[in-house]
Formats: structure tokens, sequence, C-alpha cells
């Protein structure tokens, strides 16, 4: 798919704000919507208080090391996580699966050609015409 139909998140608010969790090593930059902007942030606010407290504790720093979209939903990897930083991942990456990753809005996944996609109507039917465009 064309990734023109959404905007790709620009995560240097994240870098600033979330120190501990995006302090180390990245596999890759970070490749979301926009749309999963609120998603992340509510995810990265509870998960850096997690990694905060671990940090107090002397525990190694928990880390996001990916960010990406695959099959339709949000995928958040972790380094040195706790159950409950993992539950709480997969917890966001449940809700991005109904909301639309190019705007926020209810979604659902949507097949593009090969690529599947969580989108709400409106950018499924631009994604499908860029598609056509781009034959």
């Amino acid at each position: 798919m064309n990734r023109r139909a959404i905007t790709e998140l620009d995560f240097s608010a994240f870098r600033k704000e979330f120190p501990i969790l995006f302090g180390g090593h990245m596999a890759d930059e970070p490749a979301i919507g926009q749309g999963w902007f609120y998603l992340m942030w509510d995810l990265c606010v509870d998960l850096e208080a997690i990694a905060r407290q671990r940090v107090e504790e002397g525990h190694p720093p928990m880390r996001i090391v990916q960010v990406k979209e695959k099959w339709a939903g949000l995928r958040c990897y972790l380094e040195h996580a706790t159950q409950e930083a993992r539950d709480l991942a997969r917890a966001a990456s449940i809700r991005s699966e109904t909301t639309c990753e190019a705007c926020g809005k209810p979604g659902y996944p949507q097949a593009i050609g090969l690529w599947y996609k969580a989108l709400c109507p409106f950018h499924e039917l631009e994604a499908r015409r860029l598609k056509d465009i781009n034959r």
C-alpha cells in the first residue's frame, strides 16, 4: 500500500517526554500512523511510570526497542519489560485494531492489496484509490 494515505507519526515529542523508554537503541525508526498518537502516548505514560519505578529499584531500564504496524495493529516491543508492561502493550495493540491509523477515528482491519491496515471508511476509500492510481 502506498504510505501517502497515512502520515507517519513524528516521535520527537515522545523521545523528549519519555527519556527512559526511548533512551536506548531502537531496531528501526518507529513507523506508525498519526492516528495512533493518543494510543501510543497513553501507553508511554503508563510504561514510563513503570520504567521509572524499576530504575529506582535498581533494575535495568525498560526500553522500547521497536514500534511498528503489523497486520493492522500497533506493535510495541520492549526490553527488560515486566508482565504488567507487556499486558499494557498488548491492550494498546488490541485497541489499535479498531482505531484508524490515519486519523484516530473508529476503524477496522482492511486488506488493501497485500497490506492489512486499521482504517476508517474514509481512509479505506483513500487507500484503495491511491492503490489503483499507483498500479
